[in-house]
């Protein structure tokens, strides 16, 4: 049976797995990527178990062309860089390195997932894949016009745009985040993402009361909001806000007709606290895009809930590649 190493590499964990020839996952395991210096420390921690046929990873970060030929990626979030030519050479078999959402995107349709807005599909119209986590991701889909395949996934960087207020209060936090960061440029993913719900709680916090309570993350701040502290609620709501506008803007941008996927690490957890409030929020922000809200109506819109997509589109191009 062909056994494939695939990889799901961003900036708060590592996570390595075994997938056989039909897809199937056959063992796995979580690292903590502040743990090792580089990946390949990461890679001699996991036992395949098995001869492999093949490798890919999906990586946070953009993929560039490497100097000795193949692709490289220098990690967003961490202090690595990822070559193909040097996994190939360290590991004898083929290598496909993917941006953890070009990754997402290939494995969008693999994965359970949660209608939050019904709407028009068309089976060859180009699909989004958007998801807040340690960063903020982005990919955009190209079926092919025959037999509905995946024909392209587009890359981007789309997270690292500038923040763009709505309103006055979002313009009041932007001007605390550029203070406190000592920055003109404020990307996007500063404020959706998990980093930006601390942000947010931490200018909620200092605003109100004399004493802040510093930082913390996104999880704490959630936790606070589960325990009935109005701040935290008020941040998870704003972050989700934010977060629902910038989706709709990047929707605006891609005019996803074959449909839009949220994934990443949030969105999930926040759904399954509060479904309803969670969808209605969100979906609200999304809409709110003036004569051309109509669109963002007629556009499907589903929650990943599988935390594996990427591990299923990186073994997608892992078994692609020995096709080739």
């Amino acid at each position: 049976m062909t056994h494939v190493l695939v990889g799901d590499i961003g900036g708060t964990k590592t996570w390595l797995a075994v997938f056989d020839g039909r897809g199937e996952l056959i063992r796995e395991t979580k690292f903590e990527s502040g743990a090792f210096e580089r990946f390949e420390d990461a890679l001699d921690a996991f036992s395949a178990g098995a001869p492999i046929a093949a490798a890919a990873f999906g990586v946070a970060g953009p993929v560039t062309p490497g100097k000795n030929g193949g692709r490289e990626v220098h990690t967003t979030n961490l202090p690595w860089t990822i070559r193909e030519s040097e996994l190939r050479f360290r590991l004898q078999v083929p290598i496909t390195l993917l941006n953890d959402f070009e990754a997402a995107a290939l494995g969008s349709n693999l994965a359970e997932s949660v209608v939050l807005q019904s709407g028009q599909v068309e089976a060859d119209g180009p699909r989004l894949i958007v998801g807040a986590g340690t960063g903020l991701g982005k990919a955009v889909i190209l079926p092919a016009k025959e037999n509905h395949v995946l024909a392209r996934v587009l890359r981007s960087e789309g997270g690292h745009v500038g923040f763009a207020p709505r309103n006055a209060d979002d313009a009041a936090l932007l001007a605390f985040v550029r203070q406190k960061a000592e920055e003109d440029h404020v990307p996007l993913e500063r404020l959706v993402s998990g980093v930006g719900i601390a942000t947010i709680y931490a200018y909620l916090t200092q605003s109100t009361s004399p004493k802040n309570d510093g930082e913390m993350d996104g999880a704490e701040v959630s936790a606070r909001a589960a325990q009935g502290d109005p701040q935290a609620a008020r941040a998870i709501e704003w972050f989700v806000q934010l977060y629902g506008s910038a989706i709709g803007d990047f929707a605006l941008d891609v005019l996803p007709t074959g449909g839009l996927f949220i994934a990443g690490g949030i969105a999930p957890k926040l759904h399954a606290a509060d479904p309803e409030g969670f969808a209605k929020t969100l979906l609200g922000a999304m809409r709110n895009k003036g004569a051309m809200a109509p669109l963002i109506d007629t556009t499907r819109v589903a929650l990943i809930t599988d935390e594996r997509v990427g591990l299923l589109g990186a073994a997608r191009a892992a078994l692609e590649s020995l096709k080739r």
